[in-house]
């Protein structure tokens, strides 16, 4: 799963989270929670921490990322050229706008690899509030 936005490290493990939207009280949570994580990551082999955002708000995710984390890296995937591969890898009915504005979710990737998508349900409605706990709660 390679993109040219995104240069992750050879031989390493490396966590990708999804904040799709920006403005919201749940994302600054989603930051910090990660930010406080980083050593248990670190310690459970992680080598890289991204945050990505695929909608028009990409172009404010490194301020906002750098605001509240010094671990995150931001990935802004405007052209939703990496959430188009996620789409495409796991047959995703719903279109990539929806996708990119709602559906929050985290690559596992190992050697640039996809190794595992944790994924909050993708609803009809696509609305995403209940399920950070549940995307938090796997690490």
């Amino acid at each position: 799963m390679a993109s040219s936005k995104v240069n992750l490290p050879n031989n390493k493990l490396a966590v990708i989270y999804s904040l799709p939207q920006l403005f919201t009280g749940s994302t600054w949570e989603q930051l910090s929670s990660y930010e406080s994580a980083w050593d248990q990551l670190q310690a459970a082999g992680v080598d890289g921490l991204y945050c990505i955002n695929s909608n028009a708000q990409s172009r404010l995710l490194d301020y906002y990322a750098g605001k509240f984390s010094s671990s995150t890296q931001a990935i802004q995937d405007l052209d939703q050229s990496i959430l188009s591969q996620v789409k495409e890898h796991f047959s995703l009915e719903k279109d990539l706008h929806s996708l990119g504005k709602y559906w929050q979710y985290v690559l596992i990737l190992r050697n640039g690899e996809l190794e595992k998508l944790i994924s909050n349900p993708i609803k009809e409605n696509m609305r995403s509030e209940e399920h950070t706990s549940e995307l938090q709660s796997h690490w």
